[in-house]
């Protein structure tokens, strides 16, 4: 009988039935080991053959990045004597990606997690555990550019045509925007984020600044640019362009827009849809039978990124009339470059434009739901924030996938699918991968799936814009606790039931204009990255 089936044998006698979904790769037998059971393959070998994540990042393409970072740490390093370890770069991929999932959990604990399924099938096996100490020094060799390739690679759009409030007409909608995430309090981390700073004094905690590209439809992240807290987060879209595609439309907020982004995004082939400031875009050049109208913008010297020529672009604007929705009597400003209102009518835009809030949903799914409200990563150093930060992503993106797949199997959007609950789902699914075989881990994707699908599809209702919060030293007024809480909307209510087109005149328009300065892009100059 052969050591791997004698091995079985002893683990499991006279029992044939759990041999088949096994995935284990038995290793050489060593002469020196007087014990059978130490033949059998240990947790921490097996967690890099787990094929639970290869759906969204294939196993080649996480090979082909690992070798490359490999060779150039080879080349920046000196060399030194190769030795094989137990605990291989792949298993600490997965490690990482999973940390993301148990947020609450120790290093030690989600380590246990991935492997405990291993450990309990192998009862003869010494119980083989990888302190906090060992698996940091394990993180700090691998480094964050893994996983940033891993983003540019493998995180595609998710959507198709039939995808409900993927596409507008024949247009794929994006959205940018960008935020903070607090990294501990070590002089490391200083030094390379920076704080915020204020009347009152510094911030409690070193901040990185991710922004992020986002597919609509699926809430899904595209890419990411992380920087510190003082790169201005101009630069952060700039660095994204390069990710749209001919066909795409972006939405973004009116800190976001510039002349630059807009001629960029136009030759890449795609459209925008951003809101602007009150002091931009002031000369009505021809009026369109809607009643936005068009103007032509004239790059600014001050701009950091100046555009080359200037821009024709739409205007459109409304105000609210309900509190709930905004500030009532606010003129609201969007700017496009869909300049046909016969095609793209002012009222689909607004409409439109309510959908770049999904963004920030995500975000909040990575802050609250994912990271289960712990706002502070683990790392203590600035690669080592970086690395988990990409792997939230990447964990983030995996879970919006399996919850498109899900929407798919019961034709719903998959923005009413509970993350909560799929999160949930995945967590089992890690668990469980350990002891597929790759030839069944197909059937365990689409039992995961299904389980997400089960669970109840929430109504969406429009999202309330009172921005009162309860932290001390905050820009919003406090919250009023003996205040009773707005009524919410009703299901057949719409942001266009609260919407009132503004149409005004040139003179109106100039009043608004600085004195003694013609109507140009007012871009302030953004600050380079420290």
């Amino acid at each position: 009988m052969p050591i791997e089936e004698a091995a079985l044998e002893a683990a499991w006698p006279g029992d044939e039935t759990l041999i088949p979904i096994l995935h284990v790769k038995f290793p050489p037998f060593r002469a020196k080991s007087a014990h059978p059971s130490v033949n059998l393959p240990s947790a921490s070998d097996q967690a890099c053959r787990s094929s639970f994540f290869e759906t969204f990042y294939p196993r080649l393409i996480v090979s082909e990045i690992l070798t490359a970072c490999q060779q150039q740490k080879a080349l920046n390093t000196p060399a030194k004597k190769t030795r094989v370890r137990g605990c291989t770069p792949e298993a600490m991929m997965l490690f990482q990606l999973s940390c993301s999932l148990w947020r609450r959990r120790s290093q030690e604990q989600v380590w246990q997690e991935i492997s405990s399924e291993l450990t309990e099938l192998h009862p003869r096996l010494p119980d083989t555990r990888l302190c906090s100490a060992a698996l940091s020094r394990q993180r700090e060799r691998l480094g964050s550019e893994p996983f940033r390739q891993l983003i540019e690679r493998c995180c595609q759009p998710l959507c198709d045509q039939q995808t409900p409030g993927a596409f507008y007409h024949h247009l794929r909608v994006m959205a940018v925007d960008g935020t903070f995430f607090d990294a501990p309090d070590t002089p490391e981390n200083a030094r390379a984020f920076g704080r915020a700073r204020n009347q009152y004094g510094q911030g409690a905690y070193p901040q990185a600044r991710a922004v992020l590209l986002m597919e609509v439809g699926s809430r899904a992240i595209m890419n990411v640019s992380l920087g510190n807290f003082h790169r201005s987060e101009m630069h952060g879209v700039v660095d994204l362009l390069p990710s749209l595609r001919p066909g795409m439309l972006l939405l973004g907020d009116r800190g976001i827009f510039s002349l630059f982004v807009a001629e960029r995004v136009s030759q890449l082939g795609a459209d925008i849809l951003f809101r602007i400031k009150k002091n931009q875009l002031l000369t009505i050049e021809k009026r369109c039978s809607d009643g936005s109208y068009l103007t032509t913008v004239s790059p600014s010297s001050s701009s950091h990124y100046r555009a080359s020529e200037p821009q024709t672009l739409r205007v459109i604007e409304y105000q609210v009339s309900d509190a709930r929705c905004g500030k009532p009597g606010e003129i609201f400003r969007l700017v496009t470059s869909l300049l046909d209102e016969t095609l793209y009518p002012m009222q689909e835009l607004i409409a439109l434009y309510r959908q770049r809030w999904g963004i920030e949903l995500m975000i909040r799914e990575q802050k609250v739901t994912l990271q289960e409200q712990k706002r502070v990563v683990r790392s203590r150093k600035p690669d080592g924030v970086k690395q988990e930060l990409y792997a939230l992503f990447l964990t983030h993106y995996a879970v919006r996938g399996w919850m498109k797949e899900a929407a798919s199997l019961i034709q719903e959007d998959p923005r009413r699918i509970s993350c909560s609950n799929a999160i949930e789902q995945v967590r089992r699914g890690v668990r469980r991968s350990m002891i597929y075989a790759p030839e069944n881990q197909e059937h365990l994707h689409t039992r995961m799936v299904f389980h997400i699908s089960q669970e109840g599809v929430r109504q969406e209702k429009m999202r309330m814009n009172y921005r009162e919060v309860k932290r001390v030293h905050s820009k919003y007024k406090p919250k009023k606790r003996e205040r009773k809480a707005p009524r919410a909307f009703e299901k057949e209510e719409t942001y266009l039931s609260f919407v009132e087109t503004v149409i005004r005149e040139q003179a109106e328009l100039d009043k608004e204009k600085p004195s003694g300065k013609p109507a140009r892009e007012a871009i302030p100059k953004h600050s380079a990255m420290a």
